[in-house]
């Protein structure tokens, strides 16, 4: 049962990926440039037909031909370099695979970060993104058993599953973080033809009008949480006033706050 769940929340993590926000690789090299041949206004094909008839296999129970009519557009997608289809295709193309093969998660993980590692910005900026909602949400579902964790030596495993916390959330917060890297190219790219990975509300282009504002909102709504630091107390005492140093006579008469 509790292998089922696993799989069940790990596709619905993916599915919320989708609908990005309004729904270990290494850091050490500088971020890519973008490709000038690369549109800063994505295509408008919004593939329509082509989704219409896999919802409709989906609803047939015809999942094996949903997933091929998946990989269609993905391939067709990627030949149009058409990004946010390719998102959407891919993050579908995981979503089927959780139901039918084991350990699909961590080698859904891995193909994730290979991926990363061997994109071009914007696709790449994206599956930061992405790869960090993964693993935040992966925090959030399992937060007890993961904080009850001793922390693993460096180079310890790879399986996402048995990490230790400061080892989760370092990994998150660098994915976020260089998923930002390219700030003035992601705040040319224009959120008007990414509607196939968005959920959309009145107005939220006016707020949020580049990819670089949707990144950097699913970014935020981390580094704001008290889980994303939950190694430490939300509001953690230190000791750094003045008359923490001072002399005795002065130390004891002195009353330090703390909410802690």
């Amino acid at each position: 049962k509790h292998h089922l769940k696993t799989k069940f929340w790990f596709a619905a993590t993916l599915l919320l990926c989708i609908v990005l926000g309004i729904a270990s690789y290494a850091f050490t090299s500088s971020p890519k440039k973008f490709n000038k041949t690369m549109p800063m206004t994505p295509p408008t094909d919004n593939y329509e037909k082509d989704w219409q008839t896999v919802v409709a296999l989906e609803n047939e129970g015809r999942t094996l031909d949903a997933e091929k009519a998946v990989n269609a557009i993905n391939e067709k997608a990627t030949a149009q370099n058409n990004i946010p289809q390719q998102v959407k295709a891919l993050l579908h193309i995981y979503k089927y695979r959780t139901y039918k093969e084991e350990n699909s998660q961590q080698n859904i993980v891995n193909e994730l970060k290979q991926k990363i590692a061997t994109s071009q910005p914007p696709l790449q900026p994206l599956l930061q993104n992405i790869l960090a909602g993964v693993y935040w949400q992966h925090f959030q579902n399992n937060r007890w058993q993961i904080l009850n964790r001793t922390e693993a030596p460096t180079g310890a495993a790879e399986d996402f599953e048995t990490w230790d916390a400061n080892r989760l959330t370092l990994e998150i917060t660098n994915l976020y973080l260089e998923s930002l890297k390219n700030t003035n190219a992601l705040q040319n790219i224009s959120l008007a033809g990414y509607s196939a990975i968005l959920n959309e509300e009145a107005g939220s282009k006016q707020l949020r009008p580049s990819l670089y504002d949707l990144l950097a909102h699913n970014t935020l709504d981390y580094f704001t949480n008290d889980q994303a630091n939950i190694t430490k107390a939300a509001d953690q005492f230190e000791l750094n006033q003045p008359e923490a140093f001072a002399e005795a006579a002065n130390f004891s008469g002195f009353a330090f706050a703390n909410t802690d």
